[in-house]
């Protein structure tokens, strides 16, 4: 049984280089996969993340990402988490999810792209821009689905008002 974290990959190369057809095989495998936990394995983190990035059965992705963060509360099924929260449109549990995956300073692009995203929907411009410029600086090509989206964002929020740019950040 192939690894979900690489099918996933595989899948999104293949949607971006529009190759649909094999992307949507790849991304149909992950279904698969995700039967693979009847036989023990744990994916829930994985399959978390692939409903979130890929806007599918949300509730069940939250449900796995709360398993996965109760299993294994690491960093990574925090923001697992704090994603799946933000596709949900549920901003502020998004944002407390993210402060702590971003607690022990771990330099990972997707991290703080995560937490960027969940800041501009909060309008918390500064650390919206703070953190969609860290992510670029770690890995400017950190994502073949996001890198391009961080880049537009973050030339979006240099470009807001200069009353809109001092709001009160919490």
């Amino acid at each position: 049984m192939p690894t979900s974290e690489y099918v996933i990959a595989l899948g999104n190369v293949y949607k971006a280089s529009e190759q649909t057809v094999k992307a949507n095989r790849h991304h149909a495998r992950v279904r698969a996969i995700g039967d693979a936990r009847a036989n023990g394995m744990d994916v829930d983190m994985e399959i978390a993340l692939f409903g979130a990035d890929h806007d599918r059965n949300l509730l069940e992705a939250l449900r796995c990402a709360r398993q996965a963060f109760e299993a294994r509360p690491s960093i990574y099924a925090a923001d697992v988490s704090a994603w799946t929260l933000y596709k949900m449109g549920r901003y502020a549990e998004a944002y407390e999810m993210s402060r702590h995956a971003l607690r022990l300073g771990t330099k990972d692009a997707m991290l703080f792209f995560h937490a960027g995203m969940i800041c501009k929907q909060l309008s918390r411009w500064g650390k919206a821009r703070d953190s969609l410029e860290q992510a670029l600086a770690i890995n400017p090509r950190f994502s073949l689905q996001y890198a391009e989206e961080a880049v537009h964002t973050l030339k979006d929020l240099h470009h807001l008002p200069p009353t809109a740019a001092v709001r009160l950040e919490q």
